[in-house]
């Protein structure tokens, strides 16, 4: 098995992205989660998973950090008490991952079986 989970306790966990929810027009991707500056669906494969000790500020997190991209994303959960958080993007076959300061305080790798 292969892969890494991530432990809480008295903390959140949320994700956000275009993985599923989705449409094809003209060839484009747009995602569900919507660029306030554009009023149009994300074109960019992104998603987020984010830590926080509340649900609520978890949840506005995971999909401000998709709209702003990992750059600044990152550095807003960097800002925030409490948080952690990664972002994952792909561009073609290129995937990349984009982690917060605190967010590998909370993985845990799986244990063998066999």
């Amino acid at each position: 098995m292969t892969g890494q989970y991530v432990r809480v306790r008295r903390a959140c966990v949320t994700s956000s992205g275009d993985t599923r929810r989705f449409v094809e027009l003209g060839g484009r991707r747009y995602s569900h989660i919507i660029d306030p500056k554009t009023g149009l669906g994300l074109t960019r494969r992104i998603g987020a998973t984010v830590v926080c000790p509340d649900g609520m500020t978890a949840d506005a997190l995971d999909t401000a950090v998709c709209v702003l991209g990992p750059e600044k994303g990152i550095e807003l959960i960097d800002r925030t008490p409490g948080a952690a958080g990664r972002i994952t993007t792909i561009d073609g076959d290129e995937v990349n991952v984009y982690e917060s300061k605190r967010f590998r305080q909370f993985l845990i790798e799986p244990k063998e079986e066999g």
